[in-house]
């Protein structure tokens, strides 16, 4: 080739023009725009994008696209990328794998470099000794024969001879390729040698042929095209055993990812059938990639380094995959360089938020192609949380950084409702909920508990899992802690729909709402059920019957009655009530209505009323946080309450209730009835509201209920024994030993309750007490013989009992003091210390009468004078309760509490009475 007269002309690219380039500025921004880039007019002729390769903020404006004289320029001042391939990259960052790539600069030049390097490949041939070492790596002749292999000096001749072959066939393909066949010679010539590896002298082609012998790899991209050629030399020198065909390695970094032919066709295949996008599996070396693909049936591609994972990361950004799958070499384990690259390609997907996981194979095959007959049952996966300990565990070995995983959200006002989408699917990939309400929680491993959070904590909790970023006047990304207007219009987002919803929490294993028993702990999606901790161990397939007979369903029911004989009940039925509470607990979330409370007293200390309860919660919640303290004050209950379920606590144990209390909560009496929860957060304008899950325990000496409550307890009534002490280490160390079976013994007759001839066909949750009652205690009877409505007759008899000892306790005051027609101020009122006084004098008395009102209210102290005190608390208890004559009323002034007696008749005022006493105790 020799230059024309007219000179040596400059080669125009075809899609350049010497006109201004208006029409194409603003065609090129409307594609920028459908393709879902980030743009701001800045004029008529220019705008600022996101950039794609530093990801400044179109708002920064610090890269531009202009309509220059000639051509589209785009530059960013930031990372000082720009130019043609720049231009391109905007639009490839959005193509999907398609057959035919979009026409433009980018494309002219990549097919050019195509065209050049096929030549080449068609020119070279292949050594046997590079065949018989592909064979060894498990290739078939058709794989080696498709990949185009070859190799350097394998062919006798003198390498000036192949290299004129090599220069006379690329010249010939460029001259009859369509868009170039209307070049000169020369231009042709200075074309062919912008491509690497050619160059031109005086409009002659010439090959820079490499003196070492190696083999040639072809690197294709996601179009086919071969875009370089790698050497592995046969003998590597110094600077390693890889290296680039021709001194300049330029160009778009995506051009160093290979991209093997299969891999393009199985993504083909998948987006033309509409299947699901599979993972992008990511190799370091081509043969890796090669192996991956055509023996494992896995899309693979291959990077040529193990640093490089950014671009690979940006051709899986361009495609339609789920994520990246990262092959990396088993020596990451012991290779300190590998081993960062890793941690930094994991690193880049989470800021980048591409789903990504790490393929682990035995460390004695090297690479993925070193897995026996390619089998993928030796490979296996880590993701999520496993993931980031396996890597912080490695950086830990290798004395490197701790990796920071945070994906980042850039933040500014053109971009709050961007970010706030982006934080709302990272709350649901990082195991936050939404409850009944609204309102969002979060799973805590460390307590094992669901934790409220409120807008104003919210911010703190998304900062552990996102790194916030935003651009100052220089268009520095400066990292920013969550602001919190973004964190309350996320908190409020709740048209959201990707956050799972919690409708039940279950504190351990136990039954859904829809019947299933539960496998393993944490979110059921069908049932929206949160369970909080299984045992280890627990296997429903090992320990429960899911269809049971009646008769094992009887025994199961049988070996739990068991553990309950040793304790010294007073009905028969105490150990049945006690399995019926059992059986309640881990059937709590089929119950969409109210359950019993359950009681255990006993008329003397250490009777073993503690160990009962905690037997049943050891096996129904191994979650539960422990007992809770009684408070005769009702907003103190009613705090108390609010605090568990607002911690989406189900198990409420009142231990130690005082002994003689009267249980007349009115917190309570609502707890019991009302199927949700409502209430206001303490020290906050905050409301809770929460579906009522809760099952209550009271244990105390001489418990005793208000009417309202009384009908809805099942009492255990337990008398002294003198071998409590030996029963509790027995069975507490039975029941920690025995744990699973107990469970699957509750769960087998649950299930068989369940599915027996019951209101509970449908399959549908319990609705109303009556229900419960209906089904649990009559399924119970049918299995024991005991009736337990028995249990709950109990406490009328003791509610009448104690009544009949309240009106004696009060004609014997009457005979002391003497009685109020009205309630006045001074001489009429009387504290408990002037009672005892009256007590002793009366007792010393030679009239029988009044020694008689005497003993009567020493019986209720054992027949012991009783002090001030102990007189006080009981007048206390006994505070407007009534005989059949006269009403024991009470005042509290100051800090001592003073009493009087009215007439029944004197309706009115005892009414008034009743209510300014209830505020003053409450107010104290």
């Amino acid at each position: 080739m020799k230059n024309t007269s007219e000179g040596t002309r400059q080669i125009q690219d075809p899609l350049k023009s010497k006109a201004r380039t208006q029409d194409k500025f603003q065609a090129y921004v409307e594609r920028l725009k459908n393709a879902g880039v980030k743009c701001k007019s800045l004029s008529s002729d220019a705008i600022s994008i996101e950039c794609p390769s530093c990801f400044t903020a179109a708002s920064s404006t610090k890269c531009q696209v202009k309509a220059g004289d000639t051509q589209v320029v785009v530059f960013c001042n930031r990372c000082q990328c720009g130019g043609e391939e720049m231009r391109d990259a905007m639009l490839k960052h959005y193509i999907p794998w398609v057959v035919e790539p979009v026409v433009g600069d980018w494309f002219y030049n990549a097919k050019l470099r195509d065209i050049c390097y096929e030549a080449v490949v068609k020119v070279l041939k292949r050594s046997k000794r590079h065949g018989d070492n592909l064979r060894e790596r498990g290739f078939d002749n058709d794989a080696i024969k498709e990949m185009g292999i070859k190799s350097l000096y394998s062919d006798p001749r003198k390498f000036e001879d192949i290299a004129f072959d090599i220069t006379s066939e690329v010249d010939y393909r460029v001259q009859v390729e369509p868009g170039y066949e209307d070049l000169t010679d020369d231009d042709r010539a200075e074309l062919i040698a912008t491509v690497p590896g050619f160059s031109q002298s005086h409009g002659e082609i010439s090959f820079d042929m490499p003196r070492d012998k190696a083999m040639v790899i072809p690197m294709r991209d996601r179009f086919g095209l071969i875009t370089r050629l790698r050497l592995r030399l046969d003998e590597p020198g110094d600077k390693g055993k890889y290296r680039y065909l021709g001194s300049d390695d330029s160009g778009h970094k995506a051009s160093l990812i290979h991209v093997p032919i299969p891999t393009r066709n199985l993504l083909q295949d998948a987006n033309r059938n509409q299947q699901p996008p599979r993972p992008l599996v990511v190799a370091e070396g081509e043969f890796k990639a090669e192996f991956a693909t055509r023996y494992m049936n896995l899309p693979a591609v291959s990077m040529p380094g193990a640093s490089q994972y950014r671009a690979a990361i940006e051709l899986a950004r361009k495609t339609a995959v789920s994520g990246i799958d990262w092959a990396y070499d088993s020596d990451h384990r012991t290779n300190k360089h590998v081993a960062k690259a890793l941690i930094g390609a994991i690193s880049e997907c989470r800021q980048r938020d591409m789903p990504c996981r790490l393929m682990l194979w035995d460390p004695k095959y090297k690479g993925i192609d070193d897995i026996p007959d390619g089998d993928a049952q030796y490979i296996r996966y880590l993701d999520g949380e496993a993931l980031d300990t396996y890597l912080e565990t490695l950086a830990k070995e290798h004395e490197l950084d701790r990796p920071d995983f945070r994906p980042r959200i850039l933040i500014g006002p053109d971009f709050m409702g961007e970010a706030a989408e982006r934080i709302l699917d990272l709350l649901a990939q990082n195991g936050f909920f939404r409850d009944q309400r609204g309102k969002i929680c979060r799973f805590d491993p460390t307590t094992e508990t669901l934790l409220d959070l409120s807008s104003q904590a919210l911010p703190a909790q998304i900062d552990r899992f996102c790194l916030f970023e935003s651009a100052d006047r220089n268009g520095n990304m400066v990292p920013k802690s969550c602001p919190a207007d973004l964190a309350k219009n996320t908190y409020h987002r709740t048209d959201y729909e990707g956050i799972p919803r919690i409708k039940s929490v279950l504190p351990g294993p136990g039954v859904l709402s829809d019947g299933r028993v539960v496998v393993k702990a944490g979110y059921d999606s069908a049932t929206e059920t949160f369970v909080l901790r299984v045992p280890s161990g627990w296997d429903p397939s090992n320990y429960v019957l899911d269809r049971p007979t009646r008769q094992q369903a009887k025994q199961c029911f049988e070996q739990l009655t068991a553990l309950f004989h040793d304790f010294d009940f007073s009905d028969e039925e105490g150990p049945t009530g006690a399995v019926s509470a059992l059986i309640t607990c881990v059937g709590r979330s089929a119950i969409d209505g109210c359950v019993p409370f359950f009681a255990v007293t006993a008329d003397h200390p250490s009777a073993g009323k503690s160990l009962i309860v905690e037997s049943i919660l050891q096996i129904a919640s191994p979650s539960h946080m422990g007992a809770l303290g009684y408070d005769r004050k009702d907003d103190e209950m009613r705090k108390v309450i609010t605090a568990e379920l607002k911690n989406y606590r189900s198990i409420l144990w009142f231990d130690n209730v005082p002994r003689g209390t009267a249980i007349a909560s009115a917190s309570l009496a609502k707890l019991g009835t009302s199927r949700v929860w409502s209430d206001r957060v303490l020290g906050s304008s905050e409301s809770v509201s929460r579906r009522n899950e809760a099952t209550v325990f009271f244990t105390g000496n001489d418990i005793s209920y208000t009417d309202e409550i009384a009908r809805r307890v099942i009492t255990l009534n337990i008398r002294c024994q003198d071998k409590a002490a030996f029963v509790l280490g027995e069975l507490s160390e039975y029941v920690a030993d025995h744990r699973n079976d107990l469970l699957g013994h509750a769960l087998t007759v649950w299930c068989w309750l369940w599915n027996h001839d019951s209101p509970n066909d449908d399959k549908r949750p319990i609705k109303s007490f009556p229900e419960w009652s209906t089904w649990v205690v009559d399924g119970i009877e049918e299995l024991s013989g005991h009736d337990l409505r028995e249990l709950v007759k109990t406490n009328d008899r003791a509610y009448d009992a104690d009544a009949e000892q309240a009106s004696e306790f009060i004609e014997a005051i009457a005979q002391l003091r003497p009685c109020s027609q009205v309630p006045t101020p001074g001489y009429d009122w009387w504290t408990a210390k002037d009672l005892a006084a009256e007590m002793v004098k009366f007792s010393e008395s030679p009239s029988l009468h009044d020694r008689v009102a005497a003993l009567t209210i020493q019986d209720a102290f054992s027949g012991a004078m009783p002090s001030p005190r102990r007189l006080g608390k009981r007048l206390s208890a006994m505070a407007f309760r009534s005989s059949d004559r006269y009403t024991l009323v009470a005042n509290k002034p100051r800090n001592t509490n003073q009493y009087q007696l009215l007439p029944n008749e004197s309706k009115q005022d005892i009414d008034r009475l009743t209510s300014e006493f209830r505020r003053q105790h409450n107010s104290k």
